[in-house]
């Protein structure tokens, strides 16, 4: 698996973010010879050209943990969706009384872009999803969970060839959300969660819908993760404030890190 953009709320590009970088979240996982994003922040833009280059994996699972437009904004220029011979695959939940379709069509609609999901050529298939449901892809299995996070987000659980990963960004904690995830999460081999924050930043955004790496580092060891990665960094921390941030992190507790784009992880 590849994390593709691991920032949140808008890209970040510049002389400061390129360590850690600055695209927003995307995480492609090739599994069972299948390929799987969660979410299709910016990030999947320049993972669409690297496919169309090797001219591989022409059947895409995308899962879509919500719309907010952090979490959707690549997918209008995500290039696979507009060739003939690629078979993609979106899922998600309802929301607001939209289709995921519905969703999307709202986002990619004038004046605030040009076409919508009628452009796309390729042959896409779109999944209604429904938090605590369970499902399959093939091979791997899935569960879901509601997040505490406003106007609500999907996170996913992974199962494939025995090992286990969840996706649990866009949570907010508190003790009720915390137990949810720690049962959800139990002995995974993989926890991507949600380090918008620090503790120092938190009390003043409480209800925004977003966690802490500290906090995490409690879940983490709570749920028995054999690793976890942090992700949808705050666009404002640079690379230098980050490697501090990891530094201590490493010092508390070493399976766990913060996300960089483009790092490779294999479970």
């Amino acid at each position: 698996m590849t994390f593709y953009g691991v920032r949140g709320s808008i890209p970040v590009p510049g002389a400061d973010t390129q360590v850690f970088g600055g695209n927003t979240p995307c995480l492609c996982v090739q599994a069972e010879e299948a390929l799987f994003l969660f979410d299709c922040g910016t990030g999947c833009i320049p993972l669409g050209r690297e496919l169309l280059a090797k001219r591989s994996h022409h059947e895409i699972h995308i899962l879509i943990s919500h719309t907010h437009l952090d979490h959707i904004q690549g997918l209008p220029l995500f290039e696979p969706l507009y060739k003939k011979d690629y078979s993609i695959h979106l899922y998600g939940e309802d929301r607001c009384g939209l289709t995921l379709r519905q969703q999307l069509d709202r986002m990619m609609s004038p004046p605030l872009w040009p076409v919508g999901t009628e452009a796309f050529l390729a042959n896409v298939h779109y999944h209604t999803l429904r938090a605590g449901q369970p499902f399959s892809i093939g091979g791997c299995a899935f569960e879901t969970m509601r997040s505490h996070h406003p106007d609500e987000c999907t996170l996913y659980r992974m199962t494939c060839g025995g090992k286990s990963l969840v996706y649990a960004l866009d949570f907010e904690y508190d003790t009720q959300s915390s137990a949810a995830l720690t049962a959800f999460a139990k002995d995974c081999d993989l926890l991507v969660y949600d380090a918008f924050y620090d503790d120092r930043a938190y009390p003043a955004r409480q209800g925004f819908g977003h966690s802490t790496w500290q906090h995490g580092l409690q879940l983490s060891q709570a749920c028995r993760a054999k690793r976890t990665a942090f992700a949808h960094l705050h666009p404002s921390r640079t690379d230098a404030e980050l490697s501090a941030v990891q530094a201590e992190i490493a010092r508390q507790d070493t399976r766990c890190f913060l996300a960089q784009e483009r790092r490779e992880l294999i479970l």
